[in-house]
């Protein structure tokens, strides 16, 4: 009851909804404490981060908007909809798995997003799309982001296409 930027656990493990839109909010340390959570909704804010692998019951998360630069909802396994578009996503683990239940995905306008982990890649090929205005065009899939081409750190040996990986060692053709 205090606006001292803090609150008692036993004050917020019961809120199901928390709408903090557009307030400018440049952190959300503590949010693993709403363990009831099932909707955040911290769009059109100022977050760089946000860690909701604590929040199992979370179905809705909307934190599109800000400038978020890895995202694992891979612990969010009730998680249907998702929009974490206009970020500076480098990573995003959707592989949780529950992806073929999502109702709603959409990681558009994250233009160093190149690969998103997922549970299965022809389905997220199939229901994900560009067209459909769920990704961009430079973003793919995989099972295993880590290990797949189009890696974006040129001192790792999947960085070049032409290189494979072998027990975690580099071959060349």
């Amino acid at each position: 009851n205090i606006l001292d930027d803090s609150v008692l656990t036993v004050n917020i493990n019961t809120v199901p909804i928390l709408n903090v839109n557009t307030l400018n909010i440049a952190d959300l340390t503590g949010i693993e404490d709403f363990t009831a959570l099932t909707e955040l909704r911290c769009h059109n804010s100022s977050l760089t981060s946000l860690d909701v692998s604590g929040n199992t019951a979370l179905t809705y998360l909307d934190c599109s908007y800000n400038n978020i630069i890895s995202l694992d909802v891979s612990n969010n396994t009730a998680l249907t909809y998702l929009d974490c578009g206009s970020n500076q996503l480098t990573t995003l683990d959707v592989k949780n798995g529950n992806n073929t239940n999502f109702t709603y995905f959409v990681s558009w306008s994250n233009y160093n997003l190149y690969c998103i982990d997922v549970d299965d890649v022809v389905w997220s090929d199939t229901n994900w799309t560009v067209a459909n205005g769920n990704i961009d065009s430079a973003t793919s899939f995989s099972t295993n982001c880590a290990n797949s081409l189009g890696c974006t750190d040129s001192i790792a040996c999947n960085y070049d296409s032409i290189a494979t990986i072998d027990d975690g060692s580099c071959t060349y053709p």
